[in-house]
Parts: C-alpha cells; sequence; structure tokens
C-alpha cells in the first residue's frame, strides 16, 4: 500500500474517532445522530441524547496543566464506557464536553445509565497527581416527548445541560424548567435547586485539597435555610481532613478590627495586638498540630464581618503559606468588592430561596 492511500486511510481515521480519547469526533454526530433520528421514526422506536459537560475543567488545565487535562479527559472516557452499552455512541463535541446517543432507550432507561456514571465519579476519583473528584452537569432529551426533529433533540439537550450548569453542576436536568422555579414539597422533583447546591458544596470541600484556593458563596434572604447549609461544612471538611473555622459576625463585631476572628471558637488568640503574621502562625501551628490538609474558614453573614477579619483572609487566599485555605460564606446579596480581585481556581456562588410548605417566599 503507497503512502497516499496511507494518508488518506489516517485522515479518515481522524475523521472519525477523536485522537485523545478514542470517541467518536462531532463531524460523525450529525452523520449519526440522523441516521439514528430516521430509524427511531420508521420503526417508532425511542431515542434519547444527552449533553454532558465536565465541570471544573478550565480550573483543571490552570492549577495542574494540559497534559494532566488530557489524562482527565481520557479516564472520564473510560468511566462513562464501563456504564454504557455497546449500540450506546459516545461524541466529543468540544474540549471538555459529550454528547451520549442511546438508540431504542427511553428517558427513564437513559436517566438510569445516567445516574450510575454520576455515582461512580463521585464515589471514585480519577487516580494521578493529584487526584481528583470529577463531577459532570448533564441535559437528557428524548424523542418523541421532548422532540419531533434532529435539530430540536440537540437544542433541548443542550439547553438542559445549561440549566444543570446554572442550577449548581454536578447533576442532571431531564425536563424542561419552564415558568416558576417555585420548590413545593408536595413534588421532590421541586427540590431539585437545592440539592444541586449542597452537591456543588460537598464538590467544593472535596477538590479543595487538590485546587489550594477556593470561595463558595450562598446567597439569599434571612430564611432561606443559609445557616444550614453553612453548618454542612463541619462534617464535610473534618471528612476530608480539612480544619474548619467558624468566624462569628454580627452587627456588634463589624465595627471592631478582627471582631470575626477574636471571637471564633475555633481560634485561641492570646495576644490583644493582633498582626497578620501573628494570626497566619496561628493557623499553620493548628494545622500542623491537628495533622490537617489545610483550612477553611465559615461565615455565617458576611455582611456582619469587620474589614480587617476580611481584608486578613484575601491576604491568606493571596500570600498564604497555608497549602490550601476555602472559604464558605453566606450573604443576602453578592458584593464583589470583597473579592472582586482574587483568581482563584474554585470560585462558585449560588442564590437559594426560603422554603415553605407553599413553595419558596418572593422578595
Amino acid at each position: 500500500m503507497n503512502d497516499l492511500s496511507l494518508n488518506g486511510i489516517e485522515n479518515n481515521y481522524k475523521e472519525i474517532f477523536d485522537s485523545l480519547t478514542g470517541v467518536y469526533t462531532r463531524t460523525m454526530l450529525d452523520e449519526r445522530l440522523l441516521q439514528e433520528f430516521d430509524w427511531a421514526m420508521r420503526c417508532d422506536l425511542p431515542l434519547s441524547l444527552c449533553f454532558i459537560d465536565l465541570d471544573y475543567f478550565k480550573s483543571i488545565n490552570d492549577a495542574y496543566g494540559h497534559k494532566r487535562g488530557d489524562e482527565v479527559l481520557i479516564s472520564l472516557v473510560k468511566r462513562i464506557e464501563t456504564v454504557t452499552g455497546k449500540s450506546d455512541m459516545l461524541f466529543r463535541y468540544g474540549g471538555d464536553e459529550f454528547v451520549l446517543i442511546f438508540p431504542n432507550t427511553p428517558k427513564e432507561g437513559a436517566l438510569t445509565l445516567l445516574t450510575k456514571i454520576h455515582e461512580i465519579l463521585k464515589s471514585e476519583p480519577i487516580d494521578g497527581d493529584p487526584r481528583l473528584t470529577l463531577s459532570l452537569s448533564m441535559g437528557l432529551a428524548s424523542y418523541p416527548e421532548d422532540a419531533v426533529s434532529v435539530e430540536m433533540l440537540l437544542s433541548v439537550a443542550d439547553s438542559r445541560c445549561y440549566e444543570a450548569k446554572r442550577n449548581g453542576r454536578g447533576c442532571i436536568v431531564s425536563e424542561s424548567q419552564l415558568g416558576s422555579n417555585c420548590i413545593n414539597f408536595s413534588n421532590a422533583d421541586l427540590l431539585m435547586e437545592r440539592e444541586h447546591v449542597i452537591s456543588s458544596l460537598e464538590c467544593f470541600i472535596e477538590n479543595l485539597t487538590s485546587f489550594g484556593r477556593g470561595i463558595f458563596g450562598v446567597l439569599g434572604p434571612s430564611g432561606a435555610g443559609r445557616t444550614v447549609l453553612l453548618d454542612r461544612v463541619l462534617s464535610l471538611a473534618e471528612k476530608e481532613n480539612i480544619y474548619a473555622i467558624k468566624l462569628s459576625s454580627n452587627e456588634e463585631l463589624k465595627s471592631q478590627p478582627y471582631g470575626s476572628i477574636k471571637n471564633s471558637d475555633g481560634l485561641k488568640l492570646i495576644n490583644d495586638g493582633i498582626t497578620i503574621d501573628y494570626m497566619e502562625n496561628i493557623l499553620m501551628n493548628l494545622v500542623n498540630a491537628n495533622n490537617k490538609n489545610g483550612i477553611v474558614f465559615i461565615v455565617d453573614d458576611l455582611k456582619y464581618s469587620d474589614y480587617a477579619t476580611i481584608n486578613f483572609i484575601r491576604y491568606m487566599m493571596i500570600n498564604g503559606k497555608l497549602e490550601s485555605i476555602g472559604l464558605v460564606y453566606s450573604n443576602e446579596k453578592e458584593d464583589l468588592r470583597n473579592f472582586e480581585n482574587l483568581k482563584v481556581p474554585l470560585y462558585e456562588i449560588y442564590e437559594i430561596k426560603p422554603l415553605t410548605l407553599a413553595g419558596p417566599i418572593n422578595s
């Protein structure tokens, strides 16, 4: 066989299979999806399609380099393929985006498989340096209930994937959330928004040691359950061997320099003349003495924290000697003046509404 023929075969192979992961290319998606959709219509069969987006992939590349990012993508594909069947088809749609086609599979069946993928990624970190716990945002659509054309099927699945990312990542959206986002205890599905925030908080704490720096904000009015969410951080941090410090915040302390720190139960300060170096040494000693992987500050009602405390946290994020430092806070609304110049690998802000038996209180 001459070189020209070999080049032709190689070029055809590259058009069909992604060179990094070995799955089908985006070029092949259009052709195969048209075939499968046509077959489903002719034979009156179900067809499901899922858009998959790897959460925080840019942060992985930025923090550990593209080589580590490539390793993560390869491992992700292998995990997905342990769950999918022989007739299912996985395509690399973009850098960290994939499309999964489930021929002759109704939505319920596809959702079962996607849930298994989600559980595997959550329970089994990706090996390497460092080990990483991955999460996916997934949007699922099915023929005939969601779409009557190929274009509509792609569009609905893509929109639901975006909805999954907007609602907190690490989840599957299989129904379009039209109209009100009311949370009603009579319909468990409508609790998904709160569960997304909880799942994202868990993922944040799990990945904090690997990424080194992170900020997680929960916004909402009084009565929205912000304090309950932040209380989860204590047990999550313990599980990941991270030292959690809950800082005090109230109207009275706001006017006192380092008032939030001085009144914290997690810090024992013996000097009145507090300096940044002094406090950093205290934190270093706490981490070393307790053999912890890092520290996470918890601040409920950030608006009541004094500026000296906020500036100390900013300093620790930028110049701190500790390898892992996180902040989980709540506030009624976002105030970007506090952290606008901080470029941390993990940065997530979520807004929640109060839960009542009738649904959220609109304010």
